[in-house]
């Protein structure tokens, strides 16, 4: 599978000369790698538990802060089911 990964060229502030290469994901491609929906990684976002930068109207992910956010995180699939209440026997 190819993922289509946004690879941003900075220039360093420490050093000017140098150029630095960051790959960062999106929401959408964070929301796939980590099999939940884009809006619960803005939530993420907006809590502060995944480091993120806006860059314009658009959220973005460094590799290396998802790949540290990944090693703890463990994916709750929607609400738990109903226990069912009291049933009445029909006789």
């Amino acid at each position: 599978m190819t993922e289509n990964r946004l690879v941003v060229i900075l220039r360093c502030v420490i050093k000017p000369l140098e150029i630095c290469i960051l790959e960062i994901y999106s929401t959408a491609e964070v929301a796939k790698r980590l099999h939940i929906h884009h809006f619960a990684v803005n939530r993420l976002i907006r809590a502060g538990k995944l480091p993120a930068t806006k860059i314009g109207r658009t959220w973005v992910v460094a590799a290396a802060d998802l790949r540290r956010f990944e090693v703890g995180y463990v994916t709750r699939r929607g609400r738990p089911p109903k226990q069912p209440s009291h049933t009445k026997e029909q006789t």
